[in-house]
């Protein structure tokens, strides 16, 4: 059991190897109510100033992504 509670909590850290224009600024995960997902934000401009915008996902589907990125097979297809 942790020292402490961790629910509705979160961080986002700048993501420094960008490969592209479209991938998040920032990325990190957030406890919901005791259940864990992922979180991206990207750095926006609007009418009424800056403002970030977010995006949030299952861990699981961040998981699920991971593992067929990370899927290495000699198919031809």
């Amino acid at each position: 059991m942790p020292d402490y509670d961790d629910r509705n909590q979160g961080t986002l850290n700048p993501v420094k190897d960008k490969k592209e224009d479209w991938h998040a600024d920032f990325a990190g995960s957030i406890n919901i109510e005791g259940k864990w997902f992922w979180l991206n934000a990207n750095k926006r401009k609007g009418t009424n100033g800056n403002f970030l915008s977010l995006k949030i996902g299952s861990e699981t589907e961040a998981t699920r992504a991971a593992t067929l990125d990370d899927f290495d097979d000699d198919l031809p297809f």
